[in-house]
């Protein structure tokens, strides 16, 4: 869950900074020339996820010269790896080219605690660009896990928000039952149904925050418990949130899962003291 908050707030520290230069707020004319025009960089920086199976690709801007590429791929609800390509971006191509990866092993427990362990670090000749489809390709990725890979745009780039409405987010909570649709009667075990959930999640978004719950009702005089996961989820989109919901229905046997979407007001905060 860290992990994803983490890219939380990296993204929209990204899209302020964007917002700020495009406006010359201070900056000189030479600097400005750098940003990359209307296209699948300038996207992707202000908010487009790319996904390729189980992977999810996000670009950063570090600074107007630097451009981070970061491609998160979970193995397991409770095992990811990571790899960050620091790139350079090419105008005329609208080509991300990248001088250097590190590659992450991460490992979660019980409590959501990641423990990180480096793979390798090493100079790199990826490169990123689009193909006539519209699908992100990764070239010379310098690792066989990723080499050939194209992404799909799974999300919109989402607006730079200054002041009160930084804040601002949608939250959407999903209610996962877990007894089968036809026969009423559980598909899992709870510890299975709960580690199952979770896999899903790591796969799509990175991370969860996940709530049991226990219902019941009566049918025909006949009285009937389940088990219920409520699942949270911000800094996402209606289409993502679709899509891990249509993986969970086949998983679950369900007939449908129960999505609420909430405005809320998101704030990290640490005391001035």
């Amino acid at each position: 869950m860290k992990k994803l908050f983490s890219l939380f707030i990296t993204l929209v520290l990204c899209c302020a900074l964007i917002s700020a230069v495009a406006e010359g707020n201070g900056v000189t004319e030479d600097i400005i020339a750098k940003l990359p025009e209307p296209g699948w960089v300038l996207d992707s920086v202000n908010g487009a996820v790319w996904q390729d199976d189980r992977a999810s690709l996000e670009v950063f801007l570090e600074d107007v010269d630097n451009y981070k590429v970061l491609i998160s791929w979970g193995s397991s609800a409770w095992e990811a790896t990571e790899w960050v390509y620091a790139c350079d971006y090419e105008a005329d191509t609208q080509t991300l080219k990248a001088r250097y990866v590190v590659c992450d092993n991460l490992v979660y427990d019980d409590a959501g605690s990641e423990t990180r362990t480096n793979v390798y670090e090493k100079d790199s000749e990826a490169v990123f660009h689009l193909n006539e489809e519209g699908k992100l390709l990764l070239e010379n990725a310098g690792d066989d896990a990723l080499e050939g890979k194209a992404f799909e745009h799974v999300s919109e780039p989402a607006p730079a928000e200054t002041g009160a409405d930084a804040f601002k987010d949608i939250q959407y909570v999903l209610y996962l039952g877990t007894n089968d649709k036809d026969t009423n009667k559980p598909v899992f075990t709870q510890a299975e149904a709960l580690e199952k959930a979770k896999d899903i999640l790591i796969r799509h978004f990175g991370g969860y925050t996940i709530q049991e719950a226990h219902g019941g009702w009566i049918d025909n005089e006949t009285e009937y418990q389940e088990y219920t996961l409520v699942i949270y989820l911000s800094g996402t989109t209606l289409d993502q949130v679709h899509a891990v919901a249509d993986e969970m229905i086949e998983v679950f046997h369900q007939s449908s899962v129960l999505i609420q979407e909430n405005p809320t007001r998101t704030e990290f905060y640490s005391s001035a003291e």
